[in-house]
């Protein structure tokens, strides 16, 4: 280990030295000085050709090393030097060890994620059941498609004229009921519509929706003037 350090040492001090010298050498004037800056040069591209030699071969150095000290690679090496461990029977108990509580540990977490996963689908199941009973909340996670939908759906059953008094941000369905709660099926109603009779004639009306939502469909929907 200490050759291998010995070696980069010195070349990483020699690389210094050079690039120090040529860039006092690279300011100075006349024509040696300019053979002198070459030469520099030239010395300066053969250390940068030398360090991934050195880098490869203080590599296998160490690890050549390592092996004779009965160690399987440089990090078990290190990793035992840093729990002030030199023998090798000894690093392999407390490397058993070491993994052992790694696992452990792994294993905690893991049982962790599973109680979290647990407790989460628990909840989602108990809101669900809750949920069942109020179809407004049954609704919740799928209402801004059921309206959209359910609003195409009213405009196609019109004959004559339909112009919503809703706002661009505002729900046009104000309640919602059960249709066959067994199935899933929801009415949507509103009254936020002005419609057009076969004489021409605007007069307040009224619509509603029938909404399948576990399977995201309008089975029905109508609107009529009045309310």
């Amino acid at each position: 280990m200490d050759l291998i350090r010995v070696l980069s040492l010195g070349i990483g001090l020699h690389a210094l030295i050079l690039i120090v010298v040529l860039v006092v050498a690279w300011n100075l004037k006349g024509p040696k000085l300019r053979v002198l800056r070459h030469r520099l040069g030239d010395a300066f591209l053969v250390i940068l050709f030398l360090f991934p030699i050195n880098a490869l071969g203080s590599a296998y150095l160490e690890n050549l090393k390592v092996k004779e000290l009965g160690f399987d690679t440089p990090k078990d090496y290190y990793s035992a030097a840093e729990h002030g461990i030199k023998d090798v029977g000894a690093w392999q108990v407390k490397k058993a060890q070491l993994t052992a509580e790694a696992d452990e540990v792994n294993r905690q977490r893991a049982l962790a994620d599973l109680q979290r996963n647990a407790t989460r689908q628990q909840r989602e199941e108990e809101r669900a059941q809750q949920c069942r009973a109020d179809p407004q909340c049954y609704i919740e996670p799928t209402w801004r498609d059921a309206q959209s939908a359910c609003a195409e759906a009213v405009e196609r059953t019109v004959t004559f004229g339909i112009r919503w008094e809703s706002g661009f941000f505002e729900d046009k369905f104000s309640s919602t009921e059960w249709w066959y709660m067994e199935q899933g099926v929801v009415v949507l109603t509103g009254e936020k519509v002005r419609l057009e009779n076969q004489y021409g004639a605007w007069g307040k009306g009224h619509y509603w929706c029938n909404y399948d939502v576990p399977n995201a469909k309008v089975i029905g929907a109508g609107a009529q003037i009045g309310s």
